[in-house]
């Protein structure tokens, strides 16, 4: 039998299958399911203290933020159960994500309370009930991703497009009488996709009539006014893979970009590397360019790859620093005859931030995450005015308090009902006080989850506070005492997310300007 003074979790999630099946009318799954669990629910007499709902067909837990969320607040509150339509919504990844759901439960006491069963882990036969459970929707997961892959590579074979975003210059077209789609020019971008490859191929008269690459067809472009599919401005990376899409001359490719795992320090890294073996197929639609312009500029394209001498990491802050006004990675400019050190800046063509020696960034950047470690200390300090455990005490006093007031709230309305069942309440009377009373529960039920959600918070701060002030003395200690940019960019990147740059005043190369800008710090905690 279920505590009804207990508290309870609800996880709701809707997958791929449900979203395709709803395109064809079906039932809308996230409200369906939330009915089931509300019935369950109100079968057991219990209350929801919080909902976790999210629409993701993720196979990993890593790309499922709610249910990360929930297995942390199942160890830190140790909730008496959670409601699932069934266990396949809890877990359809890989055995480690399906044994990390399993201990959670199974060393957190708490059930899983399904229509169909309630399963306690601490059970012997439940576990392997939901072991077998969990393993068949494994399979089941495998099969389903199987034929969805098949099918794309059949439809791609026949010529079709597959994609859900069309390439630029072109528009998606659904075909008549049978599945899938095909391209056919956009009226609003077509002429943009024509200019760009007359631009490298023969010029026009904005180039002298010269042929351009890349980045000078992205300047053109900006100095036409013209928009670029996605942000402010035209770059030459975008222009370099509109122009060697061979969707442009009616072709499909294959296996273009494989999706790639590997496992690094523990941890599975998930990759789509070019693969320029790609199959090329003939599409159903007819291309708006001709090859032999294609093939002359996708010569020019890949004959014109810049080569370095220099390692892939040079610099300590690769891939950290963004500007604060286009959002671009910021560069590293090594010494020259203009510039008596290295400099720091931005590549985007028309981008008013100006750049900053090199070691003036750097020195800034370690500066203010001393202070910012300082300033935490205080924060996570047991004799400071924010103590951590005294919020904790006094929030779980408040969640104690709430879930005794709900619990009370949740007899009243029982009395409510009983009342009309034995007559003592008219209709009306019955509607008055039972909407009553449920505006109210709802009312505490959403206090309750903001409380839940601040406990989990204020526990991971108390148990960040001995952990985390070692570990990042000690990454700054290492980076000062490093001279391997590597090793040292590595441990930056432990830190910090990214660091937003800010400075649009200019003070010559050795005027008194030169420190004169922001750095915004986005540190990992």
């Amino acid at each position: 039998m279920l505590d009804p003074n207990g508290t309870y979790f609800a996880y709701l999630r809707k997958s791929r299958e449900d979203r395709d099946a709803e395109l064809y009318g079906a039932e809308d799954t996230l409200a369906r399911h939330e009915y089931i669990i509300k019935d369950l629910a109100g079968r057991y007499h219990i209350t929801i203290a919080a909902w976790y709902k999210e629409v993701v067909s993720g196979e990993t837990i890593t790309d499922r933020p709610e249910m990360q969320r929930m297995l942390s607040d199942i160890e830190h509150i140790r909730p008496d159960g959670v409601l699932a339509v069934e266990v396949e919504r809890l877990s359809r990844g890989n055995p480690q994500d399906q044994g990390r759901v399993t201990d959670t439960f199974k060393y957190a006491g708490t059930l899983i309370i399904t229509p169909m069963k309630i399963y306690d882990l601490q059970k012997e036969n439940d576990e392997e009930w939901l072991d077998f459970g969990l393993m068949r929707s494994r399979m089941e997961y495998r099969t389903i991703k199987r034929r969805m892959q098949n099918g794309r590579t059949t439809s791609a074979m026949q010529g079709k497009y597959i994609g859900n975003i069309p390439p630029y210059g072109w528009v998606r077209k659904k075909l008549e009488h049978e599945k899938g789609y095909i391209l056919e020019p956009s009226p609003d971008t077509g002429w943009i996709l024509k200019l760009i490859y007359t631009l490298m191929d023969t010029g026009t008269a904005e180039t002298g009539y010269i042929p351009a690459g890349a980045s000078m067809t992205a300047h053109t472009l900006d100095s036409m006014g013209i928009k670029p599919p996605k942000g402010d401005i035209w770059d030459a990376g975008s222009i370099t893979r509109i122009a060697k899409n061979p969707a442009n001359i009616g072709f499909v490719r294959i296996g273009y970009r494989k999706q790639k795992k590997v496992m690094e320090n523990g941890t599975l890294k998930v990759s789509r590397p070019v693969n320029d073996d790609c199959l090329l197929v003939p599409a159903r639609w007819e291309g708006q360019i001709p090859p032999d312009v294609y093939n002359r500029v996708c010569h020019k394209l890949n004959h014109t790859k810049k080569s370095s001498s220099f390692p892939a990491v040079q610099s300590p802050l690769a891939g950290l620093i963004r500007c604060s006004i286009c959002g671009k990675i910021m560069r590293r400019r090594p010494a020259g005859t203009r510039n008596k050190a290295d400099t720091l800046q931005c590549r985007t063509y028309h981008c008013p931030t100006v750049g900053s020696y090199y070691d003036l960034v750097e020195e800034r950047l370690l500066i203010i995450l001393d202070q910012w470690l300082e300033n935490y200390k205080i924060k996570i300090d047991p004799n400071a005015p924010e103590d951590w455990q005294t919020a904790f005490d006094s929030r779980q006093r408040i969640k104690q308090e709430l879930e005794t007031y709900i619990a009370s709230l949740g007899r009243q309305l029982s009395k409510v009902h009983t009342c009309f069942e034995n007559d003592i309440y008219d209709l009306d009377t019955f509607q008055e006080r039972s909407q009553a009373v449920k505006s109210e529960l709802e009312e505490k039920e959403e206090k309750l989850r903001c409380i839940i959600d601040e406990l989990s918070k204020i526990r991971e701060h108390i148990e960040q506070k001995e952990a985390f002030v070692p570990f990042f003395e000690h990454m700054l200690d290492s980076y000062r005492r490093s001279k391997d940019p590597v090793f040292k960019n590595t441990l930056l990147k432990l830190l910090v997310e990214r660091v937003e740059y800010t400075k649009t005043e200019r003070g010559g190369r050795t005027g008194e300007h030169n420190d004169r800008f922001e750095l915004k710090i986005h540190v990992r905690i």
